[in-house]
């Protein structure tokens, strides 16, 4: 075994004594054993003759045949072991074929026979199997990832085995991506991925992480250069590429200033570019820097150096603009810019002098008269809503506990009374809503179970409560119902039950009876019936059958059929001429108007417009003059007031308005005559009353018109100027004197106006009045003489003219 052992292909012999002992041994183990074979090396990947080693072994030149190893793979016979390929790994022992040897994940590598594989290296490539290769210039990859990636945007990769770095602030990435190149003047590079020009107002020098801000008091004419200085009365704000002049109402006392300094208030310049402000004189007011003094107005004051005259001060009293303001004493006060102190009004206090304004009473105070210090307290069960007034009572249903503006609604489930100053709860049995003047009692149908209720409880369903006051309901009992919580129980009806607490009773079901109203059901037996709410269970009837237990119904005969006994398996035909309507009844004859051919469950009522003299005979059409509603033994004259025109009519036409027939057998109606009216179509036509007229076909004649007459009732004319007619009027009227009538239809006449006058009938117009004589008022019937010592040269005079002195 030593000798084995030694032998063996991994010892540290060297080669030359190797293959000495191998020699010298191999003789004798080929004297000694049948496997003893010629020497070879089968570690090797050689190729050994006569071997028959099983797969997963390989055939060992001293050991004989061993155990394929890690890494490896072993078909066995003569062949010798097998590396994994390259990219493959194989961590078993024995292992038979190629098979064993699995691919290496993603990001690792392995060489040929490797029992395991290896992470890639950071910075290289190892997507070929069995190879390592260092990343290009500008590429990276990370730890176990295998494959080289480009350097991103905005950063560089100087290292392959390293991450992709950001340039510090003031550089950017040159175009191979390996190093970082400073900005140029004028550019910056805030976070070192690309340069950027800077902003109008800005500059920066070379490898400039960022561009500075032209400072105030400066201008930047140019990104590439430093700044340059304002000269004296101009300024610059941050960031301007030119100063600017100091404006007016402002001004600029050194030359690095940002902004012109606002002259302080008080003071002014009026031009351009000065360097200290002027102060306001005392009497003026200077509201604006950049514009002289201004006087000050009446009720207003002024000291040196203010930029508005000041109002009178609220409590003060301003008479003379030019002295200190007056103080007001207490129970007065003044509004700012009065010139004289006011008293302090009804509803409000001044407490304490020099007052602007007077202090209202707050709610629950007030005061009634002018010049108070203080303001009372509204007292208890009182309200006092107007500041300015005496205390109210609480009306019912309200409360107040003292200082309060309004009175509080009473809480629910409490009462208030007149005046109360603290609302009372109430008891059980009891409630009241908000603003309640006392408690009411619980209605019947509901319970009050504690103090202080708002509402009421309705009962529950199934339970009622038929007190006052009660504080709790009563449950239905079994056998009746409590629709209404106010009533008591009501006893169910035959054919329904129910249950304790029920709000009604249930209906019986079909099939079963209820004779006992607090218990379940019974099943009906064979023979027998119960439709729903049955409370005993009922025999099959004539004109039916049962044919099971628990029926619900018995079983009809079919339409035009019956069965006049009981417990029949068939129920007969209805002969012809008869109906059989009621299937447990004997055949019923046809009654007259009606007809029936057998099997029938009705008589056919004769349609309208025929007659149906014979039961068994077809229907007769009725002829013109006559007419027939359904179910007729003969046809009917038509009436008086309607007419039949044609044959089969089933009613009577009424006439129209304007029409008549007074007579029965008509076929059509006869027009109303010009001057009558026809108000009932069974009647003759009745004559127009005096001063009304109607038309051809009138069914009421027409009263006549005003300014019109109606002599014959048959039309109107209208009245002629001169004359008149009122409604109704038979004539025309001439129009009497006093007065005219100028058109055609007039209904009254009209009074001659001033000036005019009318002493005959039936004018159409006014006669003037004449020179010499005066009409002085409306409707005269002649002319008045002028008096002595007047005159009228003209007509038409409503009045005459003193004569003119040296005249007569």
């Amino acid at each position: 075994m030593w000798i084995l052992t030694m032998l063996n292909c991994n010892t540290s012999l060297s080669g030359k004594l190797q293959a000495s002992v191998l020699v010298m041994f191999g003789l004798i183990l080929m004297s000694y054993t049948d496997f003893a074979r010629a020497a070879c090396d089968c570690e090797t990947e050689c190729s050994c003759s006569k071997s028959n080693c099983t797969a997963g072994q390989y055939w060992h030149s001293v050991a004989g045949c061993v155990q394929c190893p890690a890494g490896h793979f072993c078909l066995g016979n003569d062949t010798a072991r097998q590396p994994c390929p390259a990219g493959t790994q194989n961590s078993n022992l024995g292992s038979i074929n190629s098979s064993a040897c699995t691919g290496c994940e993603s990001g690792s590598n392995s060489t040929a026979g490797s029992i395991s594989c290896t992470k890639c290296p950071a910075g290289y490539d190892c997507s070929t199997p069995g190879s390592v290769t260092l990343c290009p210039a500008g590429n990276y990859s990370n730890y176990g990832e295998g494959v080289c990636r480009s350097c991103p945007s905005g950063k560089v990769c100087s290292d392959p085995s390293q991450q992709p770095q950001y340039c510090p602030g003031g550089y950017e990435p040159d175009a191979s991506q390996t190093k970082c190149s400073p900005c140029k003047a004028g550019t910056f590079s805030y976070n070192g991925t690309s340069c950027q020009a800077c902003a109008t107002g800005s500059y920066s020098l070379e490898g400039a992480a960022e561009c500075t801000l032209c400072p105030h008091g400066n201008q930047c004419l140019n990104q590439t250069i430093n700044p340059v200085r304002c000269n004296a009365g101009e300024y610059a704000a941050d960031g301007q590429t030119t100063c600017s002049q100091c404006d007016k109402g402002f001004y600029c006392p050194n030359v690095t200033l940002a902004s012109p300094r606002p002259c302080l208030n008080g003071t002014y310049t009026n031009t351009m570019g000065q360097t200290e402000c002027r102060l306001c004189t005392a009497g003026n007011s200077c509201p604006f820097a950049s514009q002289g003094e201004q006087p000050c107005e009446n009720g207003t004051y002024s000291k040196n150096g203010s930029t508005v005259c000041t109002e009178c001060p609220g409590g003060h009293s301003c008479a003379d603009p030019s002295a200190d303001p007056s103080q007001c004493p207490s129970g007065m006060y003044a509004p700012s810019g009065s010139l004289q102190c006011q008293s302090c009004p009804k509803g409000s206090h001044c407490p304490s002098a020099g007052l602007a304004v007077y202090i209202p009473c707050v709610n629950g105070t007030y005061t009634d008269s002018v010049n108070q210090t203080s303001c009372q307290s509204c007292p208890a069960g009182q309200r006092c809503p107007n500041p300015a007034q005496a205390p109210e009572d609480c009306p019912s249903g309200t409360y107040s506990k003292g200082s309060a503006a309004d009175c509080i609604v009473c809480p629910e489930g409490h009462s208030c009374a007149v005046n109360s100053e603290d609302p009372i709860p109430c008891g059980n049995g009891s409630f009241a809503p908000a603003r309640s003047t006392y408690c009411h009692s619980c209605p019947i149908g509901s319970q009050c179970p504690s103090q202080k209720l708002a509402y009421h409880l309705p009962c529950a369903n199934g339970s009622f409560s038929i007190v006052e006051n009660a504080t709790s309901c009563t449950e239905c009992p079994a056998g009746s119902k409590c629709p209404n919580p106010a009533v008591g129980p009501v006893e169910c009806g035959n054919g329904t039950y129910s249950k304790a607490g029920a709000t009604h009773c249930i209906e019986c079901p079909s099939g079963h009876r209820c004779t006992d109203k607090s218990a379940d059901p019974v099943e009906c037996l064979q023979g027998y019936f119960a439709p729903s709410g049955s409370i005993e269970c009922q025999q099959c009837p004539l004109g039916s059958h049962c044919p099971s237990n628990g029926s619900k119904e018995h079983v009809p005969c079919s339409p035009g059929s019956y069965a006049n006994d009981t417990s029949l398996l068939q129920c007969l035909a209805c002969p012809a001429g008869y109906i059989c309507q009621t299937p447990a009844e004997s055949p019923v004859p046809c009654e007259s108007g009606t007809y029936s051919k057998g099997s029938a469950t009705n008589c056919t009522v004769c349609p309208p417009g025929f007659s149906c003299p014979n039961m068994d005979a077809d229907p007769v059409p009725c002829q013109a003059k006559t007419y027939g509603p359904g179910g007729s033994l003969g046809c009917r004259q038509c009436p008086a007031g309607s007419h039949c025109p044609s044959a089969e009519l089933s009613t009577h036409v009424p006439c129209l308005n304007g029409t008549y027939t007074d007579s029965e057998g008509q076929d059509a109606c006869l027009q109303c005559p010009d001057g009558f009216k026809c108000p009932n179509p069974a009647a003759s036509p009745v004559p127009c009353e005096n001063g009304t007229y109607s038309f051809n076909g009138s069914s009421q004649c027409t009263i006549c018109p005003a300014g019109y007459r109606c002599p014959n009732k048959t039309h109107r004319i209208e009245c002629l100027a001169g004359s008149y007619a009122a409604e109704g009027s038979i004539e025309c009227t001439a129009c009497p004197k006093r007065s005219f009538c100028p058109t055609n239809g007039l209904p009254t006449y009209v009074l001659c106006a001033n000036g005019t006058y009318s002493d005959v009938e039936g004018l159409s117009d006014c006669k003037p009045c004449d020179s010499g004589y005066k009409c002085p008022s409306v409707g005269m019937e002649a002319p008045e003489e002028c008096p002595n010592g007047t005159y009228s040269n003209t007509t038409g005079a409503r009045y005459c003219v003193l004569c003119p002195e040296g005249h007569r």
